[in-house]
């Protein structure tokens, strides 16, 4: 488990993420800040969020801070322990298996709620999406964000906000893991086959084998970011020994 500082993790997230326009209000500035430091994983899972440090480093007062660290709680990034309060999400190798295996099941019914309802110009739509894909193969940060509005518009098709927020919900726990894994593992490369594979069920009106093959689609990428997330899960445990 990481227990870094919390003021240190942040100046070194602010060289390297660029922070957001200021909204409205200071709660949405300080959400959208600490959401995106934590999404890129510059905030990683174990880090304490002292509010008052936070308030200092945002130049807000705290009121808004704890209701930002709230809604960062609500969407599961952020959990409250006991006597260290509010901590970034830390997830073992078992957790993000059933967190795949959950996203899996939601958007394979997604996907077949979607089929029916994406037309001629939906396909185009979403074949240029997939092209845009196999260009940035190379490039985690812009394949990532790339995939994640793939999957997004496809699940827009399903007509069910519910559903649909749920699915984000997920994606967002996975996302930091996803990143690290891709910015450490050198060799990676995402392929794009199944992308296409998912278009011409969409083309054939198959509802049944877009269910099923969204839900091999996600498990897919699953075993190589489980397999990293328990590799770093032991080397954080073996750190904290000998410290």
């Amino acid at each position: 488990m990481y227990h870094g500082s919390m003021i240190n993790d942040m100046e070194i997230a602010d060289r390297d993420v660029e922070a957001p326009p200021r909204f409205q209000t200071a709660e949405e500035h300080a959400y959208h800040y600490l959401r995106d430091l934590i999404l890129a994983g510059r905030l990683r899972g174990g880090t304490r969020l002292n509010q008052e440090e936070m308030a200092k480093w945002l130049q807000v007062s705290r009121m808004p801070v704890r209701q930002a660290v709230l809604r960062l709680q609500s969407e599961g990034l952020v959990v409250n322990r006991p006597n260290r309060g509010a901590v970034v999400t830390s997830l073992g190798p078992v957790a993000m298996l059933e967190l795949f295996e959950m996203r899996s099941v939601l958007e394979g019914l997604a996907f077949s709620l979607a089929i029916p309802n994406i037309d001629v110009e939906g396909r185009k739509e979403l074949e240029r999406r997939v092209n845009a894909l196999e260009r940035v193969h190379q490039d985690a940060k812009r394949w990532i964000r790339l995939h994640d509005e793939f999957h997004t518009v496809l699940c827009q098709y399903a007509g069910r906000p519910a559903l649909s927020a749920q699915i984000r919900k997920l994606h967002q726990s996975i996302t930091p893991y996803l990143r690290l894994y891709l910015s450490t593992d050198k060799a990676w490369e995402m392929p794009g086959f199944e992308h296409h594979e998912l278009l011409e069920v969409i083309a054939k009106r198959d509802c049944a084998a877009g269910e099923r093959m969204m839900r091999e689609h996600v498990m897919s990428a699953a075993h190589g970011v489980v397999e990293f997330v328990r590799r770093y899960d032991e080397a954080q445990k073996s750190s904290d020994v000998e410290n």
